[in-house]
């Protein structure tokens, strides 16, 4: 699959305007009609009842992060340095939560944004993307579609609605409630139906997309989405009513690497 071009190295955020306070927190995906789940889908849960629910996962071997410096980066699609040290074993999602500190969270409604979220949120994003190599069904399945965790099968390669489950059950197993974890299917720029993981925070609907490493809001993908999971239920799916599609993709990098930086500051200023 395409990936996104990262920004140019050394890309200097000083000459733009100044960020006096954070954007106001877009509304959330704003839904139309019931829906019937995709198949793909459908299917895995009927092959994977206990991975498609609400229920708490197992922990997850996350790819390998032998230690983690959480000090706020600078702008970039990592959620800190990553120090790669020989001979260390992989983290699971419990420890990287557990040296994240993430904190409580409702037990409904969207999930209160910390620093500690936003960074787990990053963290599990990068590193997903970088376990799995991206590869059609057809080439791993020989079939058309194959929702599958292929992570905990085993294997290394998928396409993008296992990156999206894979990163839903490294989350869950990490202590993320999962009614805020919602799949969510739209079409790239380039025209190619694209599934991603959505998470509802309070500070709006972020997308964990394999596309990229940023982890962006909704409206800051260039995306146009056609229907989503609500609640994280595994047979509450909706339409998505018509948004604009955002701008350029190189206008798009600017404002989530902004974004990114925005966010940190604010969490950091708490």
């Amino acid at each position: 699959m395409l990936r996104v071009i990262p920004l140019a190295a050394g890309l200097c955020l000083t000459g733009l305007p100044a960020l006096a306070a954070p954007p106001s927190p877009p509304a959330a995906l704003e839904l139309g009609p019931s829906v019937k789940p995709p198949r793909g889908y459908v299917q895995f849960c009927r092959r994977e009842p206990t991975r498609c629910g609400g229920r708490q996962a197992q922990s997850v071997a996350l790819p390998r992060v032998p230690s983690l410096d959480l000090q706020p980066s600078a702008v970039g699609p990592s959620a800190g340095t990553l120090n790669s040290v020989s001979g260390e074993p992989a983290l699971s999602s419990e420890q990287v939560a557990e040296r994240l500190q993430v904190d409580a969270q409702p037990a409904d409604g969207p999930l209160r944004m910390s620093l500690a979220l936003w960074t787990l949120l990053k963290t599990v994003n990068s590193q997903t993307n970088a376990a799995i190599q991206s590869a059609e069904d057809r080439q791993t399945h020989g079939v058309a579609d194959f929702w599958d965790t292929p992570l905990e099968s085993g294997r290394t390669v998928g396409d993008c609605e296992d990156y999206a489950l894979e990163k839903r059950r490294a989350l869950k197993a990490a202590g993320v409630p999962p009614h805020a974890l919602d799949i969510a299917i739209g079409v790239t720029p380039w025209g190619e139906t694209h599934a991603v993981l959505l998470v509802r925070t309070s500070q709006g609907d972020y997308v964990l997309d394999n596309l990229t490493d940023w982890v962006r809001r909704w409206d800051l993908t260039g995306y146009e989405w056609r229907l989503r999971q609500v609640g994280g239920d595994e047979g509450r799916w909706r339409r998505v009513r018509a948004a604009p599609r955002a701008r350029s993709a190189a206008a798009l990098q600017l404002t989530a690497a902004v974004s990114d930086r925005v966010v940190e500051d604010m969490l950091n200023a708490m």
